[in-house]
C-alpha cells in the first residue's frame, strides 16, 4: 500500500511517503512504531518527532520476490543476472547486482507493473 505519514517536531511538520506490504488497520502502528524508534535513537541536536496521521495514496503493493534460477546466469555482454518472480501476481524481472534494484522484464514495461496487483497473475 502506498501512503504518506504526516509527522512534525517542535519547528515545523511534513509528510513522508512509503509503500509497505501492510493493510490500511496497520498504518498506524507502522507510523508509530516507526517515530517512537526514531525518538529512541535520537542523535545530538536531533529534536524528537510526533506523529499526526496518514494518507493512503492508492493500494499499491510491493512485488514479493523469489528467485527462480538456481544459479547466477551471464546474458550476451558476459553480465551476471539472477531471475525473479513475483509470488503473487507472477510478474519477472533481472537484478544485475548482488542487493541491487531488480528490472522488471521488458514485456512489463507498462506503469501498471510497477506495483503487485493480483489480478495479472499468468498462472
Amino acid at each position: 500500500m502506498k501512503f504518506k505519514i504526516k509527522v512534525r517536531n517542535c519547528y515545523t511538520s511534513w509528510e513522508e511517503e512509503y509503500v509497505e506490504n501492510i493493510s490500511e488497520k496497520d498504518i498506524d502502528i507502522f507510523a508509530s512504531d516507526l517515530i517512537a524508534n526514531f525518538n529512541r535513537t535520537l542523535r545530538p541536536g536531533e529534536e524528537p518527532r510526533e506523529y499526526l496521521g496518514y494518507t493512503v495514496l492508492d493500494n499499491a503493493i510491493k512485488h514479493e520476490w523469489e528467485k527462480v534460477n538456481p544459479y547466477t546466469l551471464f546474458d550476451r555482454n558476459k553480465r551476471q543476472y539472477d531471475k525473479f518472480k513475483c509470488k503473487n501476481c507472477g510478474v519477472t524481472g533481472k537484478r544485475y547486482t548482488l542487493g541491487g534494484e531488480i528490472v522488471l522484464d521488458r514485456e512489463y514495461g507498462a506503469k501498471k507493473y510497477r506495483y503487485c496487483n493480483w489480478k495479472i497473475s499468468k498462472e
